[in-house]
């Protein structure tokens, strides 16, 4: 009775492949890394090419409509982008906004390039306050 239960135990682990391994499939190597995109910043300050805000400001207005914007954008990333455009926020010294222009730049970007964005109309403070940028693009294969 013994060397039949034995039997029957060996009989079960090898129908159910214990002890035996077949070789395992090969793993399949992984993707290639994505291509890095462009990313951007600001460079410098925000300016107002023919506005008169120091004289609005002599005068006691506490804004000014200015024709336009003209300010500089930076790519910082590895990759190359197009079709970069945003909105430029513009705040007077208390905070509360002022303007929120849109603009674009419709010529392709590389690294580390530099550009020149503007927009308008736009309304601004003689007094002072802040302006801030967002960017949305298409990343592209540098060529």
């Amino acid at each position: 009775m013994r060397r039949l239960a034995i039997v029957i135990v060996l009989t079960l682990l090898a129908a159910c492949g214990g002890g035996s391994s077949s070789p395992a499939a090969p793993t399949p190597p992984p993707p290639p890394p994505a291509p890095l995109g462009a990313a951007f910043k600001i460079v410098g300050s925000i300016s107002f090419p023919g506005c008169p805000l120091s004289l609005a400001g002599s005068i006691g207005l506490t804004t000014q409509a200015c024709a336009e914007f003209s300010w500089t954008g930076q790519n910082t990333g590895p990759g190359c982008a197009t079709n970069v455009h945003g909105t430029v926020t513009v705040n007077d010294s208390y905070g509360n906004q002022l303007s929120s222009v849109e603009w674009s730049y419709n010529k392709p970007v590389g690294p580390d390039e530099q550009f020149v964005f503007s927009g308008g109309p736009v309304t601004a403070s003689p007094q002072g306050g802040n302006a801030y940028a967002t960017f949305t693009w298409t990343n592209i294969s540098c060529q």
